[in-house]
């Protein structure tokens, strides 16, 4: 995790999307598509990488191997693929804060 740490600290934004999901699941997000034409175009191909799957791709990807160091883990990864590789929209029977991963 320090990797990414020091790879965001390194990152500069100037169009970004980002995504916070409260106590009851719901989403919000703050977003900027920046001031130049070629942040807009960038802007873009992240909005293309969600609807393409791709950064759930990439983001499932990083926490495998941040699991791999991290107590529980392995545990924390498979409450999250199990969610994401889920098809059909549904209602989590048991809130995430309250799922015991200790």
């Amino acid at each position: 995790m320090e990797e990414s740490s020091q790879e965001l600290a390194d990152f500069q934004t100037s169009s970004f999307l980002l995504f916070c999901l409260d106590e009851n699941g719901n989403i919000a997000f703050e977003t900027s598509w920046g001031s130049t034409l070629d942040d807009v175009q960038r802007f873009a191909l992240l909005l293309s990488k969600i609807t393409n799957n791709e950064l759930t791709r990439d983001v499932l990807k990083q926490l495998k191997e941040i699991s791999k160091n991290e107590k529980n883990g392995k545990k924390k990864y498979s409450i999250v693929e199990q969610i994401v590789n889920k098809k059909e929209d549904f209602d989590l029977a048991v809130s995430p804060t309250e799922v015991d991963i200790a």
